[in-house]
């Protein structure tokens, strides 16, 4: 189990000590994941909310999360069900019963704690500049594979095979360099799973925030890893807008970064014309 420090909480209350009933569904969370030591690693169910608090979560009819609930998972690198995403409204004048809102445990082979502990995210040293070409290369590999596209292993690994050439080995040492000189302007995290690095997250800020690359491997894929990255990534951004690209046929990093706000648009590229990529946008939470 991942245990927060007083720090982090107190400062979530703060952000969100507003709004009548949202308030006291978010203290409640607070005081009851206080108790707990942590949040439980697993999903958080919810039956019979009021509209004020149905709305906070996104259980409406667009079954669309608020920047509000957003930031309440990322404070505590948690995840609603999907089966809260799809529950629908009480009825009208239907009051929510003791303990409406609760939180439920669901143990996958692994105890809460071990889950919580087996990946560590941080800034990258310099040293680890010969791991994030290798790892951006089986990335590649893992999930860009596509017949229709005609993009096969050899094509892959002639766009970003050099990535863990000496080259790109000091083109990642360059950059993470640069992310210590400018905290402000670059952003990168890595995740280990005990001294392998599974995964990163890198992005820049201009006039918007352009979150990538992002990866993480096949293996670390989840376990809530990636949420994790993400909230790291958005507390970093703050209420700047941002964008990025994404491979149309990676269906499942579409979902992911929809979860967190961001939105398909129009634009669209063929990468070394023949990856197609579409861009998504997120703008400034209606709270910042």
């Amino acid at each position: 189990m991942h245990a927060h420090n007083l720090t982090e909480i107190d400062h979530f209350e703060v952000v969100f000590a507003s709004c009548g009933r949202q308030e006291a569904f978010f203290k409640g969370h607070v005081q009851a994941l206080r108790t707990l030591g942590g949040v439980p690693r697993s999903e958080i169910r919810y039956d019979n909310l009021k509209s004020a608090v149905a709305q906070v979560l996104g259980l409406n009819s667009a079954r669309m999360e608020t920047d509000r609930w957003i930031a309440f998972r990322s404070c505590f690198n948690t995840g609603t069900s999907r089966k809260a995403r799809q529950s629908r409204l009480p009825p009208a004048g239907t009051r929510p019963g003791p303990g409406a809102a609760k939180i439920g445990r669901r143990v996958r082979g692994a105890s809460p704690k071990m889950a919580a502990m087996t990946h560590v995210i941080e800034a990258p040293h310099a040293e680890d500049a010969a791991s994030l070409g290798p790892v951006l290369l089986r990335a590649w590999l893992q999930t860009y594979l596509n017949d229709e596209a005609g993009i096969d292993e050899t094509w892959i690994r002639e766009q970003r095979g050099a990535s863990a050439t000496a080259e790109g080995v000091a083109q990642w040492r360059e950059f993470i360099e640069a992310v210590k000189r400018q905290p402000d302007l670059l952003f990168c995290r890595v995740v280990r799973s005990d001294t392998e690095i599974v995964g990163f997250l890198c992005g820049r800020r201009d006039e918007v925030v352009s979150l990538g690359p992002m990866y993480l491997l096949n293996e670390a894929q989840g376990q809530g890893v990636g949420g994790r990255l993400m909230s790291e990534f958005l507390a970093w951004a703050g209420s700047t807008p941002m964008r990025l690209w994404v491979t149309d046929y990676n269906e499942r990093a579409v979902r992911f970064y929809e979860r967190y706000g961001f939105k398909a648009t129009d634009e669209r590229e063929l990468w070394r014309g023949k990856l197609p990529n579409v861009r998504m946008t997120r703008d400034s939470p209606s709270w910042a």
